[in-house]
């Protein structure tokens, strides 16, 4: 089921959950780490660790402002943006739209959406390698600069 051409120890975990646990735990856990890597970008892009007050803006925007901001800042790209705005739609379709139980869909649509919660978590691991081992200290913004709300 990877969708990478090399084996990603954390991807290999996403795909145990998917196989070992139920389907609700399952899209739980992809957009946690899909959350978590945005977060964890905001904060090395603004110099700041989760324990400092000033990131608490910043980790409470929401996922569609994170995912603005990369854009402007060049380090995410529009189809980037787009797998994750299917999977985000989705989700949020089954979970708070719909209210389905998530249990009833056809195994057919559990792949699908498992599908794009896989090309999803992947955008956002790249996009965690790409800052973290980004040589280029001229895309971070200072941390003392203002954040929109």
């Amino acid at each position: 089921m990877s969708l990478n051409q090399a084996s990603r120890p954390r991807r290999d975990t996403l795909e145990d959950i998917r196989k070992e646990h139920d389907f609700s735990t399952f899209l739980i856990v992809a957009w946690g780490i899909i959350e978590l890597n945005l977060n964890q970008v905001i904060l090395r892009e603004h110099n700041l660790s989760g324990w400092n007050p000033k990131a608490d803006s910043f980790i409470r925007s929401s996922v569609h402002r994170k995912l603005e901001h990369q854009l402007k800042l060049g380090l995410l790209s529009q189809e980037e943006n787009e797998i994750i705005q299917i999977f985000k739609k989705k989700r949020n379709r089954y979970f708070h739209d719909l209210g389905v139980f998530v249990l009833n869909l056809a195994e057919t649509e559990k792949q699908e959406i498992a599908l794009n919660a896989f090309k999803a978590v992947d955008v956002t691991y790249s996009l965690f390698d790409r800052v973290f081992d980004s040589k280029n200290n001229q895309r971070w913004i200072d941390a003392s600069e203002s954040h929109d709300k």
